[in-house]
């Protein structure tokens, strides 16, 4: 099936909106020469940020609670009257939800995270590609969701919802809320993220790959505002040769020179 940009509960910003994806260039060549997006498993994801795909920890809260039975009767009378609360199947259902354990999505989801902004971010060319090597893919949400090829699993593209883990609850009404949900914290992400969901998948896994166009994909790859310009050339010899003519440059981050005044026709 195609990606599903416009999901109810966390759909996508819309498809002419700007997004770039942070990598470094091995990542870059991998994606061109194979022709196939990596996704990483939300277990991977969780080295950086420990509650990728977990509920909050108000929901856990409230799951530890439930386990004493003048609370939950009276938390079930008061939220879901016409239910039969202190059912021990009942109970339990409804606290493997807020623990997150009914499915575990880090290891069925598998996302691609993105930065939807018009220019490029400082902060995250810090954050994931500092160095020379480092690169920025330039897209759209609606070029994103084109080249991805079909395949039988779904597939969305969303938004992130940031908010205070210590305070707020996850509604449960959708299993894929966790996933896409993090602590404000990370709110300057200002992520889309493209999710593959296997719930068939067995066992812990690293990744995915999925089949794409890469001239579909990418606008332009901006090479890193700290890389020397050898680099920058050298990056675009290597695209070219590899049979793709989409533009190449270096990131104007670090460039004080005043550029030629636009005069409107």
């Amino acid at each position: 099936m195609p990606v599903d940009p416009n999901h109810a509960t966390f759909p996508a910003p819309s498809g002419d909106t700007t997004i770039w994806r942070y990598s470094s260039l091995p990542k870059l060549l991998s994606l061109l020469v194979t022709k196939e997006l990596f996704l990483p498993s939300l277990r991977c994801l969780r080295r950086d940020d420990p509650f990728e795909g977990t509920p909050t920890l108000m929901n856990r809260r409230l799951a530890a609670a439930l386990a004493d039975d003048t609370f939950a009767e009276n938390y079930f009378r008061s939220n879901y009257p016409n239910t039969k609360s202190l059912n021990p199947g009942f109970r339990d259902h409804f606290i493997t939800l807020l623990e997150g354990n009914l499915v575990s999505l880090a290891d069925t989801c598998f996302v691609s995270c993105w930065h939807a902004r018009r220019q490029e971010s400082a902060a995250l060319w810090k954050l994931y590609a500092e160095t020379q090597a480092g690169v920025a893919i330039k897209s759209s949400v609606s070029s994103l969701c084109e080249a991805i090829l079909k395949t039988d699993l779904t597939m969305i593209l969303g938004s992130v919802r940031y908010c205070d883990f210590d305070s707020t609850y996850t509604e449960m009404g959708n299993t894929l809320n966790a996933a896409f949900t993090k602590r404000d914290s990370y709110e300057h992400e200002h992520e889309v993220r493209l999710l593959l969901w296997d719930y068939d998948v067995k066992g812990e896994s690293i990744g995915r790959t999925i089949a794409c166009n890469p001239s579909t994909m990418i606008e332009e790859v901006v090479v890193s505002p700290y890389s020397e310009d050898w680099m920058v050339s050298t990056v675009s010899e290597v695209v070219r040769r590899i049979g793709f003519e989409f533009p190449v440059r270096k990131s104007r981050l670090m460039d004080t020179s005043i550029p030629p005044q636009i005069v409107p026709a």
